[in-house]
């Protein structure tokens, strides 16, 4: 139960995350878009793939715990849970970036869910009492 509220906890997280950097990127670069709304300016892009690997660090971040400190649930299962919904999604908006944007969305979705996990779990292991490692 607690795993399946992880992987909730980290979809909704990654999902937020997103959702409230790309209103900033449109906010702080409202030329790179044009009429459809589709990403046309470079700054634009690099803006929305730095928010696209900040949301999945924070959802690596969040699914660490709900696993259980066990890295390949919070990877494969929680991190997998986040690559569906960003497939389906980079899928569903296929033609608003060029394509080599949403390849790198696909490539970068889960080695930044890793690092936010390993991340946690150094920042987890300092704080713990050395005779519980």
């Amino acid at each position: 139960m607690k795993t399946a509220r992880g992987l909730l906890l980290a979809i909704a997280t990654y999902f937020l995350t997103s959702v409230i950097l790309l209103l900033v990127v449109h906010a702080f670069a409202p030329g790179d878009f044009d009429a459809q709304g589709r990403l046309v300016g470079r700054s634009a892009i690099l803006l929305s793939l730095c928010a696209h690997c900040i949301a999945s660090f924070l959802a690596g971040v969040v699914a660490l715990p709900h696993a259980r400190g066990n890295m390949r649930v919070a990877l494969l299962g929680m991190g997998g849970g986040v690559f569906a919904v960003v497939a389906w999604s980079t899928v569903a908006f296929w033609s608003a970036a060029p394509a080599w944007y949403d390849w790198t969305i696909l490539a970068t979705t889960l080695p930044f869910v890793a690092i936010g996990a390993a991340w946690r779990r150094v920042a987890w292991l300092e704080s713990s009492p050395t005779g519980a490692r």
